[in-house]
């Protein structure tokens, strides 16, 4: 089965299921369980973690592990100066396999910040000198955590390797890439869930939808060669497996994160795209038990905390094509 097969395999089993609609549902219910506890940021991706972790269905499966130490801050120029600041405090890995082999491997920073109500709306504040960096991520040197002593460049083609996470007052989480809070903030250093919701509704949906997968297919899927797509997936439409840059409460995060629309594309088939992300992104692999050998994601028999690995939330989301065959 080739890749263009895979994502007509994927649309049928995933996209247009039932059942998969109603295991994305059950999903949110518990993440809306563990928000509605409340408490302070660093608790509270403790417990999201520990929701994500072991969750399946089918061939797509859910991994996540809280890891305890130093967290990573990293050192970079900020305007006419040097500043630190932490990376993130959680991370999301995608990847996409066809019998093992990566069809697609995706990365995502998440800074999760907990808003406060005020007045009519919700309002979060915003380091301006964290929101540089994920929003541009210049060349940084680590000071703690995984980095220390490294000085590291991340690609960031897409704009969608730095988001935000945002712990509302109601209970819920609003996801954001770090360019649109940048671009959606009314009042210099906040942004409230009414500039959220007005910029929302003024994007365009990410595709079209007329004839369901007849169309995605017109939309074009231009194979070079059976071992390669052209690079990056996301200009070719599909409502999966592509980028998104907003998703408005935990129902639309569940979503996108499992249709595969969230984070940086690292690899497609043998290709990568940034060899730094690519050899951090093994590193966190080999945190949850797996490894990359020969373009295939393994389970490795031996797993084990990365020394000097930061304070940091990593959720694995995996899903086996091959598995979904029937």
């Amino acid at each position: 089965m080739d890749y263009l097969e895979a994502i007509q395999n994927f649309y049928k089993n995933y996209y247009s299921s039932i059942d998969f609609k109603k295991w994305q549902d059950k999903l949110s219910n518990e993440i809306y369980l563990s928000l509605h506890s409340g408490g302070k940021e660093v608790p509270m991706v403790t417990e999201l973690c520990e929701v994500m972790s072991k969750q399946n269905h089918k061939g797509l499966s859910i991994e996540s592990k809280k890891i305890h130490g130093k967290k990573s801050f990293v050192k970079f120029d900020y305007l006419n100066k040097k500043t630190t600041k932490e990376l993130a405090d959680m991370v999301i890995v995608s990847v996409v396999t066809l019998k093992r082999k990566i069809m697609l491997l995706k990365t995502a920073f998440i800074q999760n910040k907990k808003a406060k109500n005020e007045r009519l709306s919700w309002v979060c504040d915003i380091d301006q000198e964290q929101l540089f960096l994920l929003k541009n991520f210049p060349t940084f040197t680590g000071t703690s955590g995984i980095f220390k002593g490294k000085e590291i460049t991340f690609l960031n083609h897409s704009g969608t390797l730095g988001n935000y996470g945002l712990f509302t007052p109601t209970g819920d989480m609003v996801f954001l890439t770090a360019r649109n809070v940048f671009c959606n903030q009314s009042s210099g250093d906040k942004v409230t869930f009414d500039d959220i919701k007005k910029a929302a509704s003024l994007n365009m949906p990410l595709v079209n939808t007329v004839d369901g997968f007849e169309y995605f297919s017109k939309c074009g899927i231009y194979l070079v060669n059976k071992d390669y797509i052209a690079f990056p997936i996301g200009r070719h439409n599909l409502p999966f497996f592509n980028n998104y840059n907003y998703a408005l409460d935990v129902h639309e995060i569940v979503k996108q994160l499992t249709y595969f629309n969230i984070g940086e594309p690292v690899n497609e088939f043998k290709h990568t795209a940034d060899n730094y992300l690519y050899n951090y992104t093994k590193d966190l692999l080999h945190l949850l038990g797996y490894k990359i050998d020969n373009n295939q994601l393994i389970r490795n028999s031996e797993s084990g905390d990365i020394p000097d690995e930061g304070e940091i939330g990593v959720i694995l989301n995996h899903l086996e094509l091959g598995e979904t065959l029937g």
